[in-house]
């Protein structure tokens, strides 16, 4: 289960995460795999890591096993911030003066593909990151 990209109005996209939860149960899904963002919590109003807060969860008040893969800050982001870094001489992100394990899209879906054809079973949280902040 990859989340949807519909993030207005807020509460659409956990809605559908919920629906989707539900119909795997009802059409006897025995376990899903769900990528999440890093460490996520919740908000006092929507955003993506109370969304994926709360489809976790979900998840969890589910009957069905379940793999959640917490994907790291995409390295891809970065690139639309290169050249203002470039300019200015400093690389600025949401992270602030915090480090980060940036994670590319490429070892997320190696990730994800691994977890899909691994025949393990039961309830497990795994955090994809890079090597380093």
């Amino acid at each position: 289960m990859i989340s949807t990209g519909d993030l207005f109005p807020e509460g659409l996209r956990l809605t559908q995460h919920r629906n989707a939860i539900s119909a795997a149960v009802k059409s006897g899904v025995k376990h899903v795999v769900y990528t999440s963002g890093p460490a996520p919590y919740p908000t006092p109003t929507g955003s993506l890591i109370n969304d994926h807060f709360w489809t976790e969860h979900a998840l969890a008040a589910s009957p069905v096993e379940w793999t959640i893969l917490r994907h790291q800050l995409y390295t891809e982001n970065l690139l639309a911030t290169l050249a203002t870094a470039i300019k200015m001489g400093q690389l600025n992100s949401s992270v602030g003066n915090a480090g980060t394990n940036y994670v590319t899209r490429e070892d997320c879906a190696r990730a994800d593909a691994a977890a899909l054809a691994s025949d393990w079973s039961g309830r497990r949280v795994l955090d994809v990151t890079g090597p380093a902040p």
